[in-house]
């Protein structure tokens, strides 16, 4: 079970890899979580989210943050980030997040395990 702590996070996924069990992942971050409070924004790749013109996104995105099952996972982080920071506690389980930490730092150590 997820403790929301980097070293639990990792060890629970990394032993879910390691016995081949089927889950799905998702991370949010500062984009994902900009769209989700509706807030215009053009990201460093270069893409841009315009409420006015890409509502549909933005339900879609919605749809995935508050989609439940028991193996589907969503890594974000849990700052003090105002909006995004009320809207991540209001509107997901919180058995399935993971700290998006894990993406970050652990996923070339996982990768180097398996």
């Amino acid at each position: 079970m997820i403790k929301n702590s980097f070293r639990e996070d990792i060890e629970y996924i990394f032993a879910k890899l390691k016995k081949k069990e089927n889950f799905s992942f998702s991370k949010y971050a500062d984009g994902e979580f900009a769209i989700l409070v509706n807030q215009a924004i053009t990201n460093a790749d270069n893409w841009t989210f315009k409420p006015e013109l890409h509502s549909e996104i933005r339900t879609e995105l919605i749809r995935s943050f508050q989609y439940k099952d028991p193996e589907y996972y969503k890594g974000m982080e849990y700052g003090n980030d105002n909006s995004a920071s009320h809207w991540k506690s209001n509107h997901s389980p919180l058995r399935n997040k993971i700290s998006s930490t894990l993406i970050k730092q652990g996923y070339k150590k996982v990768i180097d395990r398996i």
